[in-house]
């Protein structure tokens, strides 16, 4: 495990963070399984602390945690990404963000087939404006966000919980891709391939909208930074 940690401390060093978020800096990090915690300098017991993948506040400030059963078998290069979604999480709480979604509302987000088809047509949209350049990936861009105002229209406040997750974890993830794309660009394009197949599928993977805000949240935000625009 302490060769995974210093490669992927390592693949670290490359990412420049403040390019992906002004203000946005790296956070310690801890990989775990079930009995060891390592950290950077030294080991520790596993205890109820470490769950998830997730940042923690620990002796004094935010970490990055992932759990890791198997070094030989991870993937430094991706580990090392991950990590930089969950410091993204670090930098939202150290912000001060407040805005984040209630899962239980996600959970009980309406089946309203009017809405599945606008999202499907939102999604196509936000595939084809990734993949565009020059000025129709803008025009592509306000035809998406002019069907989100027809969702919001049926959704109301359902919606406003859908962009909650994408803003919170859409964003993380966006910060995730951009540390890929500088620690290993065959990897990136092959995670953005995966995102825009995703968009452009129909699956129990869409109807989920928490697990979709990943992937919408991290397309959209790189779209919107091709275009000059801030996120709405």
């Amino acid at each position: 495990m302490r060769q995974l940690y210093e490669k992927i401390e390592r693949y670290l060093r490359l990412v420049r963070y403040e390019d992906i978020c002004p203000e946005f800096r790296r956070c310690g990090f801890a990989l775990y399984n079930r009995d060891h915690v390592w950290l950077k300098d030294r080991i520790i017991p596993w205890d109820k602390r470490f769950i998830g993948n997730t940042s923690i506040y620990f002796e004094g400030d935010f970490i990055a945690i992932f759990q890791v059963e198997n070094p030989q078998e991870a993937d430094a290069e991706i580990l090392a990404a991950d990590l930089v979604h969950e410091m993204f999480h670090a930098h939202q709480e150290r912000s001060g963000e407040n805005r984040y979604p209630d899962d239980l509302k996600l959970l009980a987000y309406p089946e309203n087939m009017d809405n599945y088809r606008l999202k499907y047509a939102e999604n196509q949209l936000l595939a084809a404006a990734y993949e565009e350049t020059g000025g129709r990936k803008a025009g592509l861009l306000a035809a998406f966000r002019a069907i989100r105002e027809s969702r919001r229209k049926i959704l109301g406040d359902d919606l406003e919980q859908e962009l909650l997750a994408e803003h919170i974890e859409g964003e993380a993830e966006y910060a995730g891709c951009r540390a890929l794309q500088s620690i290993s660009f065959g990897k990136f394009k092959e995670r953005m391939e995966r995102y825009l197949s995703a968009l452009r599928t129909v699956n129990q993977a869409f109807f989920d909208m928490r697990r979709q805000a990943y992937i919408t949240g991290a397309v959209y935000h790189f779209v919107c930074a091709d275009c000059g625009e801030e996120p709405m």
